[in-house]
């Protein structure tokens, strides 16, 4: 890549830079500050979970106390930033987030209200919309999602919506971390494997 994205969580600002190798060393020069702040939000705003997309056009923040997402899309020459979309929502305090690999849905990692919550996503008319039931965890901290290349070898309800299923335990070793595997393309057939951690001991309710 030819850019960096730095998320401050106090500040609640995206800072951009551009970077190249010289003399085998990276230069850095930054290029935007951008705001994850929605114009009506307050001094109880804290950025606190960044990714981008898979494609590399997009890149979403989640605002844990005023329980926001916001969307930006990334210039692919330049690098920087635009809103594309905010989103209030459902859960509380949304300490993380992840983008699906389709890239039209994304999910929150919600810290207070103990729950993974998912939303549909609608770039050509700039909304996310709750969509499904959330699935109730523990004081989640983290979460990554990998598309596997073949099913599990486990049978799973299928549905063009959200199904899920539990295997794993507690733990700091992500071999044995929660996971909860998501279908969210019947024509294809595949499965979404979500890692994420949270407090250990706690049974998890699907």
């Amino acid at each position: 890549g030819r850019f960096a994205y730095i998320l401050y969580e106090l500040l609640n600002q995206v800072e951009v830079y551009s970077y190249k190798i010289v003399d085998d060393m990276p230069v850095f020069e930054k290029i935007q500050t951008i705001t994850t702040m929605g114009p009506k939000d307050d001094d109880v705003c804290a950025a606190s979970g960044m990714e981008v997309s898979k494609s590399g056009k997009y890149l979403y923040v989640s605002n844990s106390g005023v329980n926001s997402v916001i969307c930006y899309a990334i210039d692919q020459k330049e690098g920087t930033l635009t809103v594309t979309f905010q989103t209030r929502v459902c859960s509380d305090f949304p300490k993380m987030l992840a983008i699906f690999p389709d890239e039209k849905h994304y999910l929150t990692l919600n810290n207070a209200s103990n729950d993974i919550a998912f939303y549909a996503v609608d770039y050509e008319k700039k909304y996310s919309i709750w969509e499904g039931k959330p699935i109730k965890v523990d004081k989640p901290h983290c979460i990554y999602i990998l598309q596997l290349e073949a099913s599990p070898e486990f049978n799973l309800p299928w549905s063009s919506r959200f199904c899920g299923a539990f295997l794993g335990c507690e733990g700091a070793d992500i071999s044995v971390l929660p996971q909860v595997f998501i279908s969210v393309d019947e024509k294809e057939r595949s499965y979404i494997q979500i890692w994420y951690s949270c407090s250990p001991g706690i049974p998890m309710d699907f």
